[in-house]
């Protein structure tokens, strides 16, 4: 499960708190603690799941592929009360269609903000773009690679993100089925 990670997130945050929360509270924080973590090798994957990672201050919050996290309403209102306090960026980009949907915060505002739909274009285009990003939006392959390469551009070393993931998650009744051994 963890090498699915890359190359397709659909939706993750990256917030830089200098590690002040536990996986834990920012589960809670974002209504998922009724989700435990996971162990790939000893663990029946969950149906839905969040993969945390760390790099240098930042920490990552991925969405699994049924956009759990994205739908939720708590989502939207965690992440701008840490914005609040917190450098905070997250991006969007659509399943089988190419939307996208990006933003950071800075200091408790938005500094960029970037909507694209792809059957009416642009909704929203707020800040100065972010050092690689007009070349990431025209490349080919820009859908699939943007929500792991643009944070690059704030300096988060997203390499790093792998080397410490730790998965949680719950399967769609409430239950978490080990693996027989």
């Amino acid at each position: 499960m963890v090498e699915s990670l890359h190359p397709f997130v659909p939706f993750v945050i990256f917030l830089r708190a200098n590690h002040e929360y536990s996986d834990i509270e920012l589960l809670s924080f974002f209504g998922l603690s009724a989700y435990q973590r996971y162990e790939p090798a000893t663990l029946v994957r969950p149906d839905c799941w969040v993969v945390l990672g760390d790099a240098g201050q930042w920490t990552m919050l991925a969405d699994d592929y049924r956009y759990t996290l994205w739908f939720m309403k708590t989502t939207r209102p965690a992440l701008e009360l840490l914005a609040e306090r917190h450098g905070v960026f997250w991006c969007c980009i659509g399943d089988c269609h190419l939307d996208v949907e990006f933003v950071f915060y800075q200091n408790g505002d938005i500094a960029r903000r970037f909507e694209f739909y792809d059957d009416r274009g642009v909704k929203e285009d707020i800040g100065t773009p972010m050092a690689g990003e007009a070349t990431l939006l025209k490349s080919e392959m820009h859908h699939w690679r943007l929500p792991l390469e643009l944070p690059k551009s704030l300096g988060i070393e997203v390499d790093l993100v792998y080397k410490n993931l730790r998965i949680y998650g719950q399967h769609l009744d409430g239950t978490a089925r080990r693996a027989a051994p």
